[in-house]
């Protein structure tokens, strides 16, 4: 049921979703590559004595550490962009929903019941989408 709800709610944003993504890929590639040259510095600097090495390769450390938090940053702004719209929406679906109802309905459902998830519910749809965004390419 979650699943065809974000589904239904994410399709009007499939620009936003890939460049998530996109910025996703880039910061875990900058997470699997670090260690690489981290090994590259020791082998081919400190063990050979190669200074101008280290230098090198610590420079291009610092430039993927910087374009993998500009990533990082990035994905987080346009997950948390993404998610409260989808929490809007949603509110906005609820809203008409709870309108369109009967007063015996009203009746039925409490007024408490119906405010819990017109805004608690919400919430955890929206928490949910920023987790799954920011989660999304680097947990596999």
């Amino acid at each position: 049921m979650l699943f065809g709800l974000m589904t239904r709610l994410l399709a009007g944003h499939k620009g936003a979703v890939t460049a998530i993504v996109a910025f996703q890929l880039i910061q875990t590639a900058g997470n699997l590559l670090l260690p690489t040259i981290n090994a590259a510095i020791i082998d081919d600097g400190i063990v050979a004595g190669n200074t101008p090495e280290i230098f090198r390769l610590g420079t291009v450390m610092v430039l993927i550490a910087a374009v993998q938090a500009a990533a990082a940053i990035a994905a987080g702004y346009f997950g948390a962009v993404v998610a409260m719209k989808l929490g809007h929406q949603l509110r906005g679906e609820v809203f008409t929903r709870i309108q369109s109802l009967s007063s015996q309905e009203m009746a039925a459902f409490g007024t408490q019941s119906l405010v819990t998830r017109a805004t608690n519910d919400t919430q955890q749809i929206q928490s949910f989408a920023v987790l799954v965004f920011t989660m999304l390419v680097a947990a596999p």
